[in-house]
């Protein structure tokens, strides 16, 4: 079916039915009986102009809000929750593939490195299309439920993107329409503004502690993200065990990680108890609350533009215009990390960040001052393909759990190397014991005897592979089977403390059930412990999803089993562990841990991991952070040398290879 202006369109698909959509919904309107227009969102201007249009034109428009959670949604077994990231990427890449052939994207890549630019404008795509790519979605599913074969229109506000996506028809009952509207121009705007600001004011002023500027000795960057507790997740896990001295170390706080997460003075006092110096580039996050922290005027302020390349940028219209003005941010983030880079003689910068697009403009800084990027695996893989945390990525090296890392398709072009260290919060292999925290106010603890289940939820939206409804199935399905069985006890970790299972559906009475049995223990402080200090404690682990929790667990030594209500049927468990280690069918899972419960002995030959715990993590030891330092530690006294970020590479592979093996590095792991 082609589609044109006269085809009959019975429904309409928006995300944000505004007045900016207005006339074009009017105008679908004219020559249609019945138009039914699904929203998320409307403004009330909108849902008081349909009814008195109806009236007047002699037409019925229906208004039906939706509220879908892509995780309800499911299409042979499978979530589109799952389905969206791959959706969303394959997207990206199709019109990327229409943007290289443009000449303003070609010059572009002239003059940096390809590989690079090429995740940051694909990211920046996904990042444009997010939310007509979530309809997308849920249009593809209602299409796929109902059996719905007429013509199927989402709407979304016109943008240079945006326009390119009226052209992909993939499927013959969906088509996209763009109408116009002012907020891409604000957007833009915005983003000028904010570039032109970043380009006078940033690191203007310094703010932090221990900051030795003439001290000209290389350093290691750590960007906080987890925290500077060893004990707990941590950014600095590596470093006791590296032999790299504080003075040659660097904390840093930016405006990405921590805008939503203020830094505090708790925050400050646990990084200083490091005593590694810490620097804040951006001195609004932080909220300290009287407490005092150096501040300086930065004696080598300057911003020089002359070692980014310049584009001609007269006459840019439509996505060449879009094209220009990514390229200018690019431009001046670019330029940002040059001078923290060589205010500070910055050599290796040590990141846990998910992808980001300023994180690709920092790693092509870094490859013109000859430092290097590094990464490591925080999360178990969940898919083998179009994984954010690896399509995306922008270190040099990554290190990762295992070999089961290269099963992932579309993993990002600059990364070079994979090397394998293992899980790497070396603090997990340690017993930690179930103390004062894990009691309730009346100070319950799991009975001795009762075969105790470890329950690991997630956090749940509407747009990921984990809902609400899901996540209150999970829960009531286990807490029942606690009430019935006077022989079973359950540990509640949860990801995210107190709100996100509090705000569950109907899970009130169940959970007050559940805890007059005496045998429920909800952990008041879940942050506090690592999975596997809770699992120890258990007789087993149960996670939802491809958990990242059970797989901890298990690697530190415990038994566990996953319910993948969700569905990652691409995952290479399914292959091995289908029934096994992973179910899709909560009901199967609780018949098979029933049988456990009765003969634990019986059933733990089948939980089937040890054939293929090598490929997961092949040491198992809790020495990650050593094999991390030292590689870490070479890399960077190679760059001290004067050595070239390809040479210093080199040996730090090769001696990584001679201690570890020569199986533990993967290199040249791109697409």
């Amino acid at each position: 079916m082609i589609w044109t202006p006269w085809v009959m369109i019975t429904d309409v698909w928006i995300h944000n039915a505004s007045l900016a959509a207005l006339p074009t919904l009017v105008a679908l309107s004219f020559g249609n009986k019945c138009l039914r227009v699904h929203y998320e969102k409307a403004s009330w201007a909108v849902r008081a102009f349909i009814p008195c249009f109806e009236r007047l034109i002699n037409t019925r428009i229906e208004m039906l809000k939706y509220s879908y959670s892509l995780a309800d949604l499911k299409v042979d077994g499978r979530s589109m929750g799952v389905n969206f990231e791959i959706d969303l990427t394959n997207l990206a890449r199709k019109i990327l593939t229409r943007l290289k052939t443009r000449e303003r994207y070609k010059e572009i890549i002239s003059r940096l490195p390809e590989e690079e630019v090429d995740i940051f404008f694909e990211l920046k795509i996904c990042e444009d299309l997010f939310f007509v790519a979530r309809l997308l979605s849920i249009v593809r599913w209602h299409v796929s439920a109902s059996c719905d074969k007429t013509l199927q229109l989402v709407l979304c506000p016109s943008t240079p993107i945006s326009k390119e996506l009226t052209s992909l028809r993939e499927n013959e009952y969906i088509r996209v329409r763009t109408y116009y509207s002012p907020a891409y121009a604000l957007y833009a705007l915005k983003n000028a503004v904010r570039d032109a600001f970043n380009k006078r004011f940033f690191l203007r002023r310094l703010v932090g502690e221990g900051l030795d500027l003439s001290d000209r000795s290389g350093r290691v960057a750590v960007h906080f993200v987890d925290g500077a507790d060893t004990e707990k997740k941590s950014d600095i896990f590596w470093y006791r065990r590296s032999g790299i001295g504080a003075g040659r170390m660097l904390i840093y706080f930016d405006h990405y990680r921590n805008a939503k997460v203020p830094i505090s003075g708790a925050v400050i006092d646990e990084v200083e108890r490091t005593g590694i110096p810490w620097v804040c580039l951006y001195e609004s996050i932080l909220h300290l609350q009287g407490r005092k922290v150096s501040r300086q005027k930065n004696p080598a302020f300057r911003l020089n533009y002359d070692e980014v390349p310049k584009l001609k940028t007269g006459g840019a219209k439509g996505v060449d215009r879009w094209i220009v003005d990514n390229f200018r941010t690019l431009s001046v983030q670019i330029t940002m990390a040059l001078r923290f880079y060589k205010l500070f003689n910055i050599k290796v910068v040590f990141d846990l960040s998910a992808p980001h697009l300023e994180l690709v403009a920092e790693r092509i800084a870094l490859d013109m001052t000859g430092g290097i990027r590094i990464g490591a695996q925080r999360s178990a893989l969940k898919g083998t393909e179009y994984q954010y945390a690896l399509r995306y990525n922008a270190n040099h090296l990554l290190f990762v759990w295992g070999s089961v890392i290269t099963t992932h398709r579309g993993t990002s072009r600059a990364l070079r190397e994979f090397i394998i260290s293992g899980y790497p919060f070396d603090a997990a292999f340690q017993d930690k014991p179930l103390s004062g925290s894990i009691f309730l106010e009346d100070g319950r603890r799991v009975p001795k005897r009762a075969f105790t289940i470890a329950l690991f939820d997630n956090a749940y939206n509407t747009k990921g592979p984990f809902s609400k409804n899901m996540m209150a199935l999970f829960y009531k399905k286990f807490l029942a089977w606690l009430i019935e069985d006077d022989g079973l006890a359950i540990i509640m970790k949860e990801k995210k403390q107190s709100s996100f299972f509090d705000s569950l559906p109907d899970i009130d009475k169940v959970f007050s059930d559940a805890l007059k049995t005496g045998r429920l223990v909800r952990l008041n402080n879940s942050a506090g412990y690592f999975p596997s200090q809770v699992a120890r404690h258990a007789d087993i682990a149960v996670g939802i999803g491809i958990s990242s929790a059970v797989i901890e667990a298990v690697v530190t030594g415990s038994r566990g089993v996953l319910c993948d209500l969700p569905g990652h049927r691409s995952n290479p468990l399914y292959i091995w562990g289908y029934d096994k280690i992973v179910f899709d069918d909560i009901d199967r899972l609780i018949d098979f841990l029933k049988k456990m419960k009765k003969d634990p002995q019986r059933e733990a030959g089948y939980l089937g991991w040890a054939p293929h715990i090598d490929e997961i993590e092949p040491f198992r030891d809790g020495r990650a952070g050593e094999r991390i330092g030292g590689y870490i530690k070479s890399l960077l006294e190679s760059l001290e040398k004067g050595q070239t970020q390809a040479e210093a590479m080199d040996r730090a592979r090769d001696d990584y290879m001679r201690r570890w093996g020569s199986d533990k590095v993967l290199v040249k792991c791109g697409e």
